[in-house]
Formats: C-alpha cells, structure tokens, sequence
C-alpha cells in the first residue's frame, strides 16, 4: 500500500511539473495578444482644410513610433504625429510601431477663405506694417477660420521706446458707411480683443480693438495711423 501511494505522489508530481510550463506559455502568449491589440491610432479617417494642421495619436504603447505619410504633396507629418494639409487630394498617414502599421486616411479639402467686399483673404498669417518717423508699428494677425484670433505687436513710440503687445479675441466683417476714423464707406475687419497684455504699463494694460478699413479697395487697409499693406504671410 506504501508504495502504491508513493507511485500515486510522484506521477501527481511529475504531472503538475509537465502542466506548469504549459500555463506560463498560454499567459505569455494571451498577454502578447492583449497587448498589440491595445495599441490603437487615435482617427483612422480625417478631412482637413488646405493650412490646417492636426496631431494623430497612438495610444497603449510606449514603442517608439515612426510616421509616414504616402503623399507628401497633399499631407505631411512629422516625427511627432502632427499633420500638415498641403493641397486638395488624399494620402494615408501611416504610424509603424515594431512590426505593426496602422493608418489613417486624410482627406484635403480646398481651404475656406475670409470674404472682405470684394477680396477673399486666406486663413492664417497677416502682417500690418507701419512707419512714420520715430514710430512704428508691426502686427502679425492669425486669422482661424472660426472667427478668432490672435496677434503679436511690437511698436515704437515717437520717443523710440519699444514695447510688444499680445491678445486674442473674435473679429467681424461688416460693412461701413464711415465713422470718426474713416468717413468713408468701405468694408472693415473689426478685432475685437479679449485678452490682453502689454509691456507698457502692464499693470493698466487693457483691451482694444483694432479697425481696419478697405478703403483702397486694393487688400490696403487703413488703421489709426495710416495705410499700409495687409500682407498674407500662411499659416
């Protein structure tokens, strides 16, 4: 009977030692699986505006992922998933992670514009210079298509002390039939800011809005000061 049992416990043993590695390699395996079926591209489908840009995420790795797109004349991207609409057309974007690819199709639409009266201006970056003796004045006006935006100032007063302004807000376009800065009719951008600073005074700083009047009718517009080129500088 001892021996019986002794045979009974060693092939119980020698049983439980052949299944054991048998289970580590299904939790291996299963583990491998839940894991490349994690990783996950943040759009698989998206349509862009010519200009506009657009970051694509992979998620539930931390691999290093490689970006490709196929047509670099339509969309392009960078090291970091930020993609860049070129022209109208399609290209698939496409993030390599070891041995796996996932993609995205980006579909690029021509871009919406600003109509001002008669001239269409482009969303994104405007450069308004002006100069009279001492003074100057340069502003840089991103214009987003959802009626916002930003600008950075940097003028010289008439004693040439240099300050720089910075704000943001929504602008209107509208029609005019003149008012105490122009009393012409002419077609007008109102900036309309929201948020402030300036480096002079900046504990008075506050808000104002900029006007700028068509009244060439030639993408010239007419501030305060005076007139000076309204210049498209992209995005």
């Amino acid at each position: 009977m001892k021996i019986l049992k002794r045979i009974l416990a060693i092939n119980l043993i020698a049983l439980t030692l052949m299944t054991i590695p048998m289970v580590f390699t299904d939790l291996s395996t299963t583990s491998v699986v839940q894991a490349a079926s994690s990783i996950k591209i943040s759009k698989k489908k998206k349509t862009l505006r010519v200009g506009d840009k657009y970051t694509l995420k992979i998620t539930g790795t931390s691999k290093k992922v490689k970006w490709k797109s196929s047509n670099k004349k339509v969309a392009t991207v960078n090291s970091k998933g930020k993609v860049k609409a070129k022209k109208k057309g399609t290209a698939t974007i496409t993030a390599k992670v070891g041995g796996k690819k996932y993609k995205c199709k980006i579909t690029v639409k021509k871009a919406k514009v600003l109509k001002v009266g008669n001239h269409t201006l482009k969303y994104g970056k405007y450069r308004w210079h002006y100069t009279y003796g001492k003074q100057k004045d340069d502003m840089t006006y991103t214009i987003n298509k959802d009626g916002t935006f930003s600008y950075i100032r940097k003028w010289t007063n008439y004693k040439g002390t240099k300050y720089t302004d910075t704000g943001s807000g929504k602008y209107k376009v509208y029609y005019s039939k003149g008012d105490d800065y122009d009393p012409t009719s002419c077609w007008v951008i109102r900036f309309i800011v929201k948020k402030y600073h300036s480096t002079y005074e900046p504990a008075n700083s506050h808000p104002i809005d900029y006007y700028l009047y068509d009244v060439t009718k030639n993408n010239k517009f007419q501030e305060r000061q005076g007139v000076a080129s309204f210049t498209y500088k992209g995005n």
